[in-house]
């Protein structure tokens, strides 16, 4: 690769997993962060699934210098449907829990 970018032929390599995790100029910018996770459980509400980790993983959004993101934990399935469905939609409390226990809504 070294040898055809200096010949002038725009060439890269194909990175394998390693590459990328090895990469200094990933770890520069931060691409890989340590967070926690939710791990699924079949037959349990998203509210009701455990926390866990702490994991690598790659962040998203990527980190630009001039524009700053949050990077941190996933929120839970369902954990903002007071302030979506009340907040933002102005569905009552009595909507949002009979929408819950039909299961319209995790």
């Amino acid at each position: 690769m070294e040898k055809m970018q200096k010949a002038g032929v725009p060439v890269g390599i194909v990175a394998k997993g390693q590459d990328l995790a090895e990469s200094d100029h990933l770890k520069h910018r931060e691409f890989y962060r340590e967070s926690t996770f939710i791990a699924p459980e079949i037959g349990k509400s998203g509210m009701e699934w455990p926390q866990s980790g702490p994991a690598i993983m790659f962040s998203i959004p990527i980190k630009f210098s001039d524009t700053p993101c949050l990077f941190g934990p996933m929120s839970r399935i369902g954990q903002d449907n007071n302030y979506v469905y009340g907040e933002l939609l102005g569905m009552s409390e009595d909507e949002i829990s009979s929408l819950t226990e039909e299961e319209v809504i995790v």
